[in-house]
């Protein structure tokens, strides 16, 4: 049995897994067994599809799926949870779109962007909105 000492601050379930989280130390467990753990990354307790979001105390590093493969990426300032299998991206101020992959699908050139369904994605640069087909 692994049993997940008393040295976290923070204890997410889910009906697959655990993240354990205290400062920079994180890990995910998943049917009794430990998939990814870092001592110098922080992970996202709240995921979303089973994706996780790591970071260090400056920026988004990247991302770690429920069964332990990391995605690491140092393009981009912020990655944000993931909907419908993308997730919103910042850099220097400006929000994109990238995949599971964190594969660049919409640049970061937007404002805003936002409710990412049906295929669109909701964006917004110098006061005008725009649907932007990613499918």
């Amino acid at each position: 049995d692994i049993v997940i000492p008393p040295i976290y601050d923070n204890l997410t379930m889910d009906s697959n897994y655990y993240i354990a989280t205290s400062g920079e130390n994180s890990k995910i467990v998943r049917k009794d067994k430990i998939v990814w753990e870092s001592s110098t990354l922080k992970i996202d307790p709240y995921s979303n599809e089973g994706y996780f979001i790591i970071s260090d105390s400056i920026r988004s590093r990247g991302v770690v799926d429920s069964i332990g493969h990391s995605i690491m990426s140092d393009k981009y300032d912020k990655i944000y949870e993931f909907h419908n299998g993308y997730a919103i991206v910042e850099k220097k101020g400006k929000q994109g779109l990238v995949n599971n992959k964190l594969k660049l699908i919409v640049p970061c050139k937007f404002d805003v962007c936002h409710n990412v369904s049906e295929g669109y994605v909701l964006t917004k640069r110098r006061n005008k909105f725009k649907y932007i087909r990613i499918k």
